[in-house]
């Protein structure tokens, strides 16, 4: 009885260990982190995958107002140009938005 309840907690152990993998090192998860720009941090999370039907908004926080942004994006491997858009303050955050994809369209970009 004892060696089916180890059993069972090693196999939960493992599931959920291996669900946490999944979720933070998948090829989906955003990208998180911090920048200094002179005496301010920026924190921001960047996502690598958007499922809605609308445009995705892309934001990074930014409460003082001081910083400005350029959004800049274009169809993954294509020959598109670069689109450049300046990003708006919107509630502390600077925000911009990725244009909505066919299935499986690809972007890449920059801030």
């Amino acid at each position: 009885m004892m060696k089916n309840v180890i059993l069972w907690i090693a196999a939960l152990i493992l599931t959920l260990g291996s669900a946490y993998y999944q979720r933070t090192t998948g090829p989906t998860y955003p990208i998180r982190g911090k920048v200094q720009l002179g005496n301010e941090t920026i924190k921001y999370k960047l996502i690598r995958t958007y499922g809605g039907p609308d445009n995705a908004e892309i934001s990074i926080d930014e409460p003082t107002g001081k910083i400005k942004g350029i959004f800049t994006y274009k169809r993954f491997k294509s020959y598109d140009e670069w689109t450049e858009v300046s990003m708006v303050n919107m509630g502390g955050k600077l925000v911009a938005y990725v244009p909505h994809q066919p299935p499986a369209g690809k972007v890449e970009y920059m801030i």
